[in-house]
């Protein structure tokens, strides 16, 4: 971005949000907050700060407002279709590592289930702390017990990582 566009960017941003701060009323800790992710967003499109992708906006939030850091957890899950004849191995071959990957640390949940309506549907599930300890373990010896397990198959398992901001449980559904 050439120079001048920078600077243009800049003197409207900072007279918008000048003017928002100066006239609009709001409590100290919002404008705080609004500050902040106007000021993380220029630094972004400016290219200054690349790994803003990996900063939530609840994290943002959080953090400046109230002094509290929000800690996320990782849920992977993997869903295998198994051929009928090697189904008993691979659930075996599960069953045998979920105490091992249990104990790794970072690691605060992992079950195996079966598809009640189609049992040749296995779903192995994972829950993880950090993304650190995540990815610890999927250059570890159990993780490519599990991968090697997935070679018997003959159709790709579904594998997805989703970062987990907050839960709630039967309190939601009481609310309702």
């Amino acid at each position: 971005m050439p120079l001048v566009q920078v600077v243009i960017v800049l003197i409207v941003v900072g007279f918008l949000l000048w003017l928002i701060n100066r006239f609009i009323p709001m409590v100290g800790s919002i404008k705080t907050i609004l500050n902040a992710v106007v000021v993380l967003w220029l630094l972004n499109v400016f290219g200054i700060l690349s790994s803003l992708s990996s900063i939530t906006c609840g994290e943002v939030i959080l953090t400046m407002a109230l002094g509290l850091k929000v800690k996320s957890m990782i849920d992977a899950t993997i869903k295998l279709t198994v051929p009928p004849d090697k189904r008993k191995e691979i659930i075996q071959t599960f069953k045998a590592m979920l105490g091992p990957i249990r104990r790794l640390q970072g690691c605060t949940g992992c079950n195996c289930y079966v598809d009640i309506e189609a049992e040749n549907n296995i779903f192995f599930m994972e829950e993880w702390s950090t993304r650190e300890a995540l990815d610890s373990h999927l250059k570890s010896h159990d993780f490519g017990v599990l991968i090697g397990a997935m070679k018997l198959l003959t159709q790709e398992p579904v594998i997805r990582f989703n970062t987990i901001e907050s839960t709630t449980g039967a309190e939601r559904v009481k609310k309702l």
